[in-house]
């Protein structure tokens, strides 16, 4: 699990990427910025998911997953994450295991597609911290019309 802010990606998964190789390797990154303009403010590669990719290498199995649900929600355990888990990456088996482990949660997985969507569905962050900032009720996204 790839946790750290997104401002230390770059510093931090150099030294990680002969660890990473063959490996999944899950990023919850989601580079906000609070306090100016933009709330959602992407590396060029387009997503922290795909930076992650770019330094860790083609053989490390990124999937961008969880990044939309509060870490709070994650950590709590008490009362059920009312939410999908939205993921994407370009290695099937490896968004299967991610999302074997989000249905272990209770979370219905959404498979969103390729690494490359990890921006767009990244940037829905930003509502559910919006909301969860200016409300008692947590919130997060969940996929309307799917089976």
């Amino acid at each position: 699990m790839l946790t750290v802010p997104a401002t230390g990606l770059s510093a931090t998964l150099p030294e990680l990427r002969e660890a990473c190789r063959g490996k999944v390797v899950v990023s919850t990154v989601v580079p906000l910025t609070f306090g100016g303009g933009r709330l959602f403010t992407p590396p060029p590669q387009g997503s922290a998911a795909e930076q992650a990719q770019e330094i860790l290498g083609a053989e490390a199995r990124v999937v961008a997953a969880f990044h939309h649900i509060a870490a709070h929600e994650l950590s709590a355990g008490d009362h059920e994450i009312a939410c999908d888990l939205l993921l994407c990456g370009g290695d099937a088996e490896a968004k299967k295991l991610v999302s074997d482990l989000g249905a272990s949660m209770g979370l219905r997985p959404v498979d969103v597609g390729p690494l490359t969507n990890a921006g767009p569905s990244k940037h829905h962050r930003g509502a559910p911290t919006i909301t969860g900032a200016t409300s008692s009720r947590n919130s997060g996204i969940t996929i309307t019309g799917l089976p």
